[in-house]
């Protein structure tokens, strides 16, 4: 009996195990280790109905690495998730703990700024730009110049009244950011 419960005991402890990695598999992007798209998607829901219900500021910022195809085409796919990663690291060091940093997609990532306004994201956003801007990526192939465009959008803000308005006009910025020439920031006009 006590070697059936032991055995059971090993069981259950394996099958917690397995599922906190699946758990962690469903919120966290494998390459950068950053949250996922979806995770993402359900805070901001959580952080916008609860700035509307207390009339709390929210922002959310978009950005884009630039020009990251023909980073893959020179230096290969395993170079390009190297940097993905070395960018996230670098995005990781700009926010703050409160901040939600998740991988959107590609090379887009999107973060979640509770308790900010559109301005404050503005300033953190301008923050992140220069720090990419100015890190030496991909070190083992020699000094990959990396930059990324950003767009940014908060609540409250005239016609920001859901979570889809809000995701719109980041989206609308970081289109016009790269549309107006890249390595920049937008802020979604009122």
């Amino acid at each position: 009996i006590a070697a059936g419960a032991l055995q059971n005991a090993h069981l259950f402890e394996s099958l917690e195990l397995a599922n906190v990695n699946l758990e962690r598999l469903a919120l966290v992007d494998d390459l950068t280790g950053a949250f996922n798209r979806r995770f993402f998607f359900r805070r901001l829901e959580e952080e916008f109905h609860r700035a509307r219900r207390y009339k709390f500021p929210v922002a959310c910022i978009f950005l884009d690495i630039d020009r990251f195809k023909p980073v893959n085409d020179r230096y290969g796919h395993l170079v390009g998730d190297r940097i993905l990663t070395e960018v996230t690291e670098v995005l990781r060091g700009c926010i703050r703990r409160t901040d939600i940093l998740a991988r959107y997609g590609g090379e887009e990532f999107s973060i979640l700024l509770p308790m900010t306004s559109q301005d404050g994201a503005a300033v953190e956003g301008e923050r992140i730009r220069q720090a990419v801007r100015a890190h030496a990526f991909g070190a083992d192939v020699g000094p990959v110049h990396i930059t990324i465009s950003l767009g940014v959008s908060g609540y409250p803000a005239a016609r920001v009244n859901s979570v889809e308005d809000l995701i719109a006009r980041a989206d609308d910025a970081l289109y016009q950011a790269k549309a107006e020439g890249r390595d920049r920031l937008v802020v979604a006009a009122d």
